[in-house]
């Protein structure tokens, strides 16, 4: 549901707006003032900041000068020193007294009246809370010509406070001269201008929300209520018309009765002619409703008829429909059992024709492998001669090997007496004790060799007996499956011409059954064509019957129209 939002509260929500701003503009000059109030705060610290600091300047440049006349011939430091604090011991300024001078040579205190016992020390060490080292920093300035110095210094009864010092040189010395003020009491007095005016804005402020208050509550708000009563009175009147011609008998006949001279009279002049206007209408409404009437119920009559013919014809095509659909069905039955016969005829076939040409293939491979068999016969019965031989060349090695075998070791015996022979010679015979020696190492590794060589020759003899009785096996497993490819081969030629009878006659039964299914596409084709036209004899009775229905809705609905018509215009006055 929207939010009524009517003239009164938009009245209402312009005050409110006026309220707030100038709320914002008292605001605006509140916060102006504070920012005054702080400037001028500043600027009095500012002023006081620099008063002080030409009061220091003045005064130390003066007692420069005269000092610097007072000690002018003197020629030792200590009738200086002694005339300069003889001078400058008793001078105090400031209210609290809290001023005097100070004499430094460098960093070396000369004269301090309030602390004498620091007087001859170096002070330049000297620090306060922020880490300033301010002797030494004033004897900077004075040596450069004269300046400032802010610091922390303690002063008598408030503890550490901040001051501010000024320091030059003495004229015809090596000596400077300072003095210094604390500018606590600038703090102060900030502090007491800003009461002053914060007191002074607190009654600007009370004075101008006075004179505001006032204003709204004997003038805005007077004149808000006399606009807002001026605008909605009239309002609420005409609503009040309104709502009588709108809650009564809808009496056409009434008008707007409104002399106030303002925009409402306008508005009720305007929706009297409005309201003439649909009193013509309503007028024109009444007088065509009952047309309206009697034509919706002959449209009704003949929708009835039309309707109930129809349904007798889409009865009769439903029966012939049903009959042809059945019989369709039928149709469609026998052509799905002789297709899936059709196919089943077909995979047979196929199954055969691949069949057959399997059998054919494992004959081939029957007569190849039969072949192969008998040739690897030949091969086994060759090999096995050939390891014969094998047996009996390793066998006539193993001989020879024994005759070398002999003949080293009477080699071996003759070396042997050679060197005993070639012992007796003596020296002569020390030549040939070596080449009997080399006889006999000769004659040793032939030993060996021939040794090893009987060795692997029983081996050969060994794998050769071993290979003979293997290759005997594989010879009589070829043998065994030699017969038995030829089994196969003989089984596999017998199966061959049965499998070729049984693919002619199933070729046979599919051209048979081909047959019967285009003979049965060929009457199915044509129960579908009647179909088709039953169909479509049905769909016109059922257009024919939406039509129907849809002319009695029609007709009902504007029936319904033209009693509502009557029913509304009924509740006019006209």
């Amino acid at each position: 549901m929207a939010i009524r939002f009517g003239i009164r509260n938009r009245l209402l929500f312009l005050v409110g707006i006026m309220i707030i701003f100038m709320g914002a503009v008292v605001s605006f000059f509140v916060y102006q003032a504070s920012g005054t109030k702080n400037q001028m705060i500043d600027k009095v610290g500012q002023i006081m900041n620099a008063d002080a600091r030409d009061k220091i300047m003045v005064a130390t440049t003066n007692m420069a000068a005269s000092l610097g006349s007072a000690v002018e011939g003197m020629t030792t430091d200590s009738e200086r020193v002694a005339t300069i604090s003889h001078l400058i011991n008793n001078i105090r300024f400031e209210e609290d007294k809290s001023g005097y001078f100070f004499v430094y040579q460098e960093t070396i205190c000369r004269v301090l009246p309030t602390k004498k016992e620091l007087e001859g020390k170096d002070l330049g060490g000297n620090k306060d809370v922020n880490g300033i080292t301010y002797v030494l920093e004033m004897s900077k300035k004075a040596h450069a010509g004269g300046g400032f110095v802010e610091y922390v210094f303690d002063k008598p009864g408030k503890g550490d406070q901040p001051k501010i010092a000024y320091s030059m040189m003495i004229p015809g010395t090596d000596l400077w001269i300072g003095t210094g003020v604390y500018i606590d009491n600038i703090a102060e007095a900030q502090a007491a201008v800003a009461a002053d005016l914060e007191s002074a804005a607190a009654r600007s402020l009370t004075i101008a929300m006075s004179f505001i208050g006032a204003g709204f509550a004997f003038l805005v708000l007077p004149l808000t209520i006399f606009l807002i009563r001026s605008i909605i009175t009239p309002l609420k009147r005409m609503i009040g018309m309104l709502k009588d011609i709108a809650q009564g008998e809808g009496d056409l006949t009434a008008r707007l009765k409104d002399t106030s001279g303002t925009e409402t009279q306008e508005l009720a002049e305007w929706f009297n002619k409005f309201v003439e206007q649909v009193h013509g209408i309503i007028r024109e409404v009444a007088g065509n409703s009952a047309q309206v009437n009697q034509a919706s119920t002959g449209l009704l009559d003949l929708a009835t008829n039309l309707r109930g013919a129809s349904s007798d014809m889409t009865a009769k095509s439903t029966n012939v429909a049903a009959a042809t659909e059945e019989m369709s069905s039928n149709m469609n039955s026998v052509a799905s059992a002789m297709e899936e016969f059709s196919i089943n005829i077909g995979t047979v076939a196929t199954a055969s024709e691949e069949m057959t040409a399997t059998i054919a293939e494992i004959s081939q491979n029957a007569s190849k492998a039969k072949d192969i068999t008998g040739h690897a016969v030949g091969k086994a019965t060759e090999a096995s001669r050939r390891v014969d031989e094998l047996g009996v060349a390793a066998r006539e090695i193993d001989k020879v090997t024994e005759t070398i075998t002999a003949i080293s070791s009477q080699t071996n015996l003759l070396a042997l007496n050679a060197t005993i022979e070639a012992a007796r010679a003596g020296e002569a015979g020390r030549g040939f004790a070596v080449v009997a020696n080399e006889i006999k190492e000769l004659a040793m590794q032939t030993a060996r060799a021939t040794e090893e060589i009987r060795d692997k020759i029983q081996g050969i003899q060994g794998a050769t007996g071993v290979t003979v009785s293997e290759i005997q096996q594989v010879s009589q497993v070829i043998n065994e499956v030699d017969s038995i490819v030829g089994t196969i081969a003989a089984a596999v030629e017998e199966q061959s011409v049965t499998t070729r009878d049984i693919a002619d006659n199933v070729g046979q039964a599919s051209q048979g059954v081909q047959e019967v299914n285009e003979n049965v596409s060929q009457a199915e084709s044509v129960t579908r064509d009647i179909a088709k036209e039953v169909a479509s004899v049905n769909e016109a009775s059922g257009d024919i019957a939406q039509s129907a229905e849809a002319v009695q809705a029609s007709s009902e609905s504007l029936s319904g129209l033209a009693r509502d018509l009557n029913a509304m215009v009924g509740k006019f006055r006209i």
